[in-house]
C-alpha cells in the first residue's frame, strides 16, 4: 500500500463510523403528521405555527405505523390549543381531549403541535403545547398511543420541553423555575418511563459580585439515581 492511499483509508474508516445514538434517535424523530387544512407554513410538516391557524382549528392526517392505520387529528383554540379530537378518516370520533387555558400568547411560529415516537415502540405519540415562558420553557399534554387499548392515552410523567434523548426511546425533558433549570433525561423501559439521569442548576439572586451556580448531577447505579457531581461555579461559567 503507498503512503498516498493511507489518507484515503483514513477516510472511510471514519465515513464508516455509525451515528452516536442521540444523533439516531433525532433523525427518527422526524414529524409523523400531515397538516391538511391548507399548505404548510414551514417545511418541517407537522406544526401548528400560528395563533390565527389555532383560532380557525387546524386539520393533521397522522399515521399511527409506517404503512398502518391512519387518525385525523384537529386542535382548536383561541390563543393557544385548547382542544384535542381524533378521528377515523371517514369522520367518526374516537376520542376527545380538553386541554384547558393557554396562559399567554405565544411568539410566532411556536411549535404548538409534535407529533413523534417518544418512546420508540413504533407507534405516533402527540406532543401539544399548552404553557411557555420568557426562559425558553414549554409544557406541553402528551398523549402516547396504546396498541393494545387502540387509543392515545394521557402521560403522567412528560410535561417539559421534549428533545431527543441518549438511546432509543429515551427524551431529555428541560424545565426551569426562578432560580433553578433541571434537565431529566427518561427511557421506556418494560411499559413505564424510568429517570435515568438528571441535572439540577440553581443560584442564588442575592449575592453581589456575580452569582454563584451550583449544578448536581445525578445519574442511574444500582437501580436508584445518585449523585455522581457536584459543581460550583459564576453564571455564564463552566
Amino acid at each position: 500500500m503507498t503512503r498516498f492511499a493511507l489518507p484515503w483509508l483514513a477516510l472511510l474508516l471514519v465515513l464508516a463510523v455509525p451515528a452516536p445514538a442521540a444523533a439516531q434517535q433525532a433523525a427518527a424523530w422526524e414529524p409523523l403528521c400531515r397538516r391538511m387544512d391548507r399548505p404548510p407554513p414551514r417545511p418541517d410538516t407537522g406544526y401548528a405555527a400560528t395563533v390565527e391557524d389555532l383560532g380557525h382549528g387546524t386539520v393533521f392526517r397522522c399515521t399511527l405505523r409506517r404503512g398502518g392505520p391512519v387518525r385525523t387529528v384537529r386542535l382548536g383554540g383561541n390563543g393557544g390549543p385548547q382542544t384535542l379530537r381524533i378521528e377515523r378518516p371517514d369522520g367518526v370520533r374516537l376520542q376527545s381531549f380538553g386541554l384547558g387555558e393557554a396562559n399567554q400568547e405565544p411568539g410566532r411560529g411556536s411549535r404548538f403541535f409534535r407529533a413523534l415516537d417518544l418512546n420508540g415502540d413504533g407507534w405516533t405519540d402527540l406532543a401539544v403545547l399548552l404553557a411557555w415562558g420568557v426562559h425558553g420553557e414549554e409544557y406541553y399534554a402528551v398523549f402516547r398511543y396504546d396498541p393494545v387499548r387502540r387509543r392515545f392515552v394521557r402521560d403522567t410523567v412528560l410535561a417539559g420541553k421534549i428533545e431527543p434523548g441518549r438511546g432509543r426511546g429515551c427524551v431529555s425533558e428541560w424545565s426551569r423555575g426562578a432560580f433553578a433549570m433541571r434537565q431529566e433525561d427518561f427511557c421506556w423501559r418494560r411499559g413505564r418511563w424510568q429517570l435515568t439521569r438528571d441535572e439540577r442548576t440553581e443560584w442564588n439572586p442575592d449575592t453581589r459580585g456575580g452569582v454563584p451556580v451550583v449544578r448536581t448531577r445525578r445519574a442511574l447505579r444500582g437501580g436508584h439515581l445518585r449523585v455522581v457531581a457536584v459543581d460550583t461555579l459564576r453564571e455564564g461559567g463552566r
